[in-house]
């Protein structure tokens, strides 16, 4: 199985295969707790067996922060 590290890498991995594809966030930390091993395969991606579905919920996209222009005054 294929893992990402932040949600962007997982969308753009996802969208390989499909538009809008539907990603999953992974309690990792617990999963690895109870003996799941999950292997780094490259910087931001890692690699597993399974991930049973305990470990699993829908991942919500991050929070889209807009660029605010600051307003010079008319001199500068």
């Amino acid at each position: 199985m294929h893992l990402s590290k932040t949600y962007n890498d997982a969308r753009t991995a996802g969208k390989v295969r499909t538009e809008e594809p539907i990603i999953l966030a992974i309690d990792a930390k617990r999963a690895i707790e109870d003996g799941i091993v999950i292997g780094r395969a490259g910087r931001t991606v890692f690699l597993t067996l399974e991930v049973p579905a305990e470990y699993l919920s829908k991942a919500e996209p991050p929070e889209v922060i807009e660029e605010t222009e600051e307003i010079l005054p008319e001199n500068q």
